[in-house]
C-alpha cells in the first residue's frame, strides 16, 4: 500500500504549497482573508467537493470548506468563480502533471519491447455561454454549441502516467493540439485514433525511432509490391471472398511511407452499425454519404510501421 501513501503526500503537496506558489504568480490574492479561504483551501474546498460529487451545489460545497476547517457561505464560494479562479485551476492542473504517480509497469510481453506506449486522445466539453470570449466552440451539436473546450491527452499505457494534457478552444482539431507534436522517445509505440491522422508526424516519428499504429483514412492511397498506386478501397475489393489480409505497403502519396497494412472483415452486425453511422453523420452535415465510406465498413484497415534503423 506505499503507493496511496505517495499518492497523499503528492495530493498533499499539490494543493498546499503548489497551490499558494501559482496563486503568487498570479496575484490571485487581492487582500487578506480572514475567514482563511485562502487560495490553497479554496481550491481543496472545490477538488474534495466536486470528486465526492460532481454536480455538488455551492451549499454542499461550502459543507465541504467546513470539513476543512473554513467557515463561508455559499455565496462567498459563488463569488470565486471567476476567470482569476479558472487560471488557478489552470495552474494547479498542469502542476499536476509534474507529480503524476505512475502505476506499476504492465505484463504484457507485447508492450514490454517498447520503451512507452503512449495513447493519444481528446474529447469535447460543452461550456457556459460567459465563457465564449475564451473557448470557442464550433457551433454544432458535436461541440455542443459555440462554447466548448476540448481537452487532449497523451497517456503512458506501460506506468499509466498522463505525458501530456492539452486544454484548448473546442474548435480546434486534433491536428492542433500540442500533444500531436509532442517528442516521443525512440522505441516507443504511438496509438491515435483518425483525428490525429497526419502522415507528416508520423514521418517525424518515423525519422525519430518511433513506432506508430493507426487506421488509414478512406481515401488513403498505398502502393502494394507489384502493383500500380490504389485507393483502399481498390485493395478490399480485389480481397473477393478473402476475410483478412497483410502486406508490406507504401503509405501516402506526397510522403511515402514504409509500413505494414492489416485488414480485417468484421461481422455484419458490427458493419451495419458502421453503416448508419455513417449515414447518420453525413445526414447531420448535410452533405451526400461516402460510397466508399459505405462500402469501406465492413472492414478493419490498419497500417502499423517500425521506424528506420538507419
Amino acid at each position: 500500500m506505499e503507493i496511496i501513501a505517495h499518492v497523499s503526500q503528492a495530493m498533499q503537496c499539490l494543493l498546499t504549497t503548489t497551490t499558494e506558489a501559482a496563486a503568487a504568480q498570479l496575484a490571485f490574492v487581492k487582500r487578506a482573508d480572514r475567514a482563511k479561504f485562502n487560495p490553497s483551501t479554496l481550491v481543496q474546498t472545490l477538488v474534495y467537493g466536486w470528486l465526492a460529487n460532481p454536480t455538488a451545489s455551492v451549499g454542499q460545497l461550502a459543507q465541504m470548506a467546513a470539513r476543512l476547517g473554513v467557515d463561508v457561505s455559499p455565496q462567498a464560494i459563488d463569488r470565486r468563480f471567476t476567470m482569476a479562479t479558472a487560471s488557478l485551476l489552470h495552474q494547479v492542473l498542469t502542476a499536476s502533471m509534474e507529480a503524476a504517480i505512475a502505476a506499476d509497469p504492465v505484463a504484457l510481453p507485447i508492450l514490454q519491447r517498447f520503451t512507452s506506449v503512449r495513447i493519444h486522445d481528446s474529447t469535447t466539453i460543452g461550456l457556459p455561454d460567459a465563457l465564449t470570449a475564451h473557448y470557442r466552440g464550433c457551433g454544432n451539436e458535436r461541440s455542443y454549441g459555440t462554447v466548448g473546450l476540448k481537452c487532449g491527452a497523451q497517456l503512458d499505457l506501460l506506468t499509466g502516467a498522463l505525458c501530456g494534457l492539452d486544454l484548448v478552444d473546442g474548435r480546434a482539431s486534433d491536428q492542433a493540439l500540442p500533444i500531436q507534436q509532442a517528442p516521443m522517445p525512440a522505441g516507443s509505440l504511438r496509438l491515435a485514433d483518425l483525428g490525429f491522422y497526419n502522415l507528416g508526424v508520423f514521418k517525424m516519428f518515423d525519422q525519430a525511432g518511433v513506432y506508430w499504429i493507426s487506421r488509414l483514412q478512406n481515401h488513403s492511397r498505398i502502393r502494394v509490391p507489384g502493383h500500380k498506386e490504389q485507393s483502399i478501397l481498390e485493395v478490399v475489393t480485389a480481397l473477393g471472398d478473402a476475410d483478412q489480409w497483410e502486406s508490406p505497403v507504401v503509405v501516402g502519396q506526397q510522403h511515402r511511407l514504409q509500413a505494414r497494412l492489416l485488414i480485417q472483415r468484421v461481422p455484419e452486425s458490427v458493419a451495419a452499425r458502421r453503416r448508419a453511422r455513417v449515414e447518420a453523420e453525413a445526414h447531420g452535415k448535410r452533405r451526400p454519404v461516402s460510397r466508399d465510406a459505405v462500402a469501406l465498413a465492413e472492414w478493419v484497415t490498419v497500417s502499423p510501421t517500425s521506424p528506420r534503423t538507419s
